[in-house]
């Protein structure tokens, strides 16, 4: 299981970036100062590419990787939420 808590670990990281982008998106359409777009847009911009960069970085593929063998080898059923985030996962990233 640990190789899995690793993986959960790393995804929610990159889920919280990803919440922080909806919140900058959320303030700016609801609360944006006069002149402040320009500044948003670097902040969105910053976001997105920590975001992006800690998902196609090796550490994810190796994550998922351990996540799956190690799913495999405890019988998980295929049809589980776990395996089927770590198959997710796998998937979005092949197409990253």
């Amino acid at each position: 299981m640990q190789a899995y808590q690793q993986f959960a670990e790393h995804i929610a990281r990159i889920n919280d970036l990803c919440c922080v982008i909806n919140l900058l998106n959320w303030d700016a359409r609801t609360q944006m100062p006069p002149g402040g777009t320009s500044v948003r847009g670097y902040q969105l911009g910053t976001v997105s590419d920590i975001a992006h960069d800690l998902f196609v970085s090796e550490d994810t593929l190796r994550l998922i990787e351990a996540a799956k063998n190690e799913l495999e080898t405890e019988g998980a059923e295929r049809d589980s939420y776990r395996y089927r985030s770590v198959l997710h996962a796998g998937h979005a990233y092949d197409i990253s």
